[in-house]
């Protein structure tokens, strides 16, 4: 590392014991795995050794003034998850190692809950080359942004499609919560996107893939083309416009029939499964069958409004947004979206 009070850097603390452990860099000894065992151990070298299978999507937060594991090695892995187009979220701030005498700008994007979307048993999205990715620099602390991340303003709905015959996922763009603020979704970006952990929708090296991207806010499709499966068996979307508004990103396997067009925006107006009981914020998402007026708001059960959750424009497809609702009493509660003529009710239970 650049910086010569990193622990890992030679004659320090921790380059120092594990050199005990495992001998040193120099001599780079063979492991019981067959490698060399600071090739095994490499991070950059894992990631390119498991580009087929793919590791699980990762969430990294990195200081640029680590001294315990250092700033500059992070950078070989994010190009290597990058080159390997295995996915993830990385961020990167000024914090030292605890982020007790720096602390972490990216804190409160730490949110635990978003890995309960992972399973062994549903595909993701992985992301790479997203146009608003930061400059992470030469690998000193004074290079490059001192607040970054890559594909951190990304977003992408769960619920993916993976049939034997199409390969569907809605995205958008998302704001980044900060200390001292939040960095607001951009309306639009590009990026890369590779389909990972397929369940049914096989592909074989060679095979040709169609494609297509469709905004929601009008159901437009903005691009579309053809593409080959790689060696890998693995098939990347290039620099896909996402919207905050909302994208889906359709894929069709070589001679796939679509029994129904997956593209359409929902007929019907619905909300989406709403955490209850819940305390004073619950996150909350609304599906918009068309652009327009709409308005979402929150009654006691003897009918009188509450709050006003939402009211003005909206685009097609879904609208998300955490509903504060501190001051009320506990009891139950209902949420009435409308757009138009139509309704939907939500019913929700507040604890203290």
């Amino acid at each position: 590392d650049p910086n010569p009070a990193v622990s890992f850097n030679s004659g320090n603390q921790n380059r120092l014991l594990i050199s005990r452990l495992w001998g040193t860099v120099e001599s780079n000894l063979m492991s019981s795995q067959g490698l060399p065992v600071y090739t095994a151990m490499n991070d950059d070298s894992l990631a390119s050794r498991a580009a087929q299978g793919g590791m699980a999507f990762h969430v990294t937060f990195n200081g640029k003034n680590d001294l315990t594991v250092g700033w500059a090695e992070k950078l070989g892995f994010l190009e290597a998850i990058r080159e390997s187009r295995h996915g993830g979220v990385d961020f990167w701030d000024n914090r030292d190692h605890f982020g007790l005498t720096i602390p972490g700008a990216f804190a409160p994007m730490l949110q635990l809950d978003y890995l309960y979307r992972f399973r062994s048993d549903l595909s993701w999205p992985a992301f790479t080359n997203c146009s608003t990715d930061g400059e992470p620099g030469d690998g000193s602390a004074t290079s490059g942004d001192s607040l970054g991340s890559t594909n951190g303003h990304m977003e992408w709905e769960p619920a993916v499609v993976d049939s034997a015959s199409h390969w569907q996922v809605t995205l958008s763009t998302r704001p980044i919560s900060t200390l001292w603020g939040t960095l607001a979704a951009p309306e639009s970006l590009t990026v890369d996107v590779t389909p990972r952990r397929l369940q049914r929708f096989a592909l074989n090296p060679g095979e040709s893939v169609i494609w297509s991207a469709r905004r929601l806010s009008d159901g437009a499709v903005v691009q579309a083309g053809n593409l080959t499966v790689d060696a890998l068996g693995l098939v990347t979307v290039p620099q896909v416009t996402t919207y905050r508004t909302g994208t889906r990103l359709l894929l069709v396997a070589q001679g796939g029939i679509l029994v129904a067009p997956p593209l359409a925006v929902a007929a019907t107006l619905g909300f989406a499964p709403l955490p209850s009981p819940t305390r004073a914020h619950a996150k909350m998402a609304v599906q918009w069958p068309r652009a327009g007026s709409a308005s979402v708001e929150l009654f006691d059960t003897n009918g009188r409004r509450m709050r006003t959750l939402l009211a003005g424009e909206v685009g097609a497809g879904i609208w998300r947004a955490e509903v504060d609702l501190s001051g009320l009493a506990p009891g139950v509660y209902l949420m009435r979206a409308r757009q138009g003529n139509e309704r939907a009710i939500q019913r929700i239970v507040l604890l203290r």
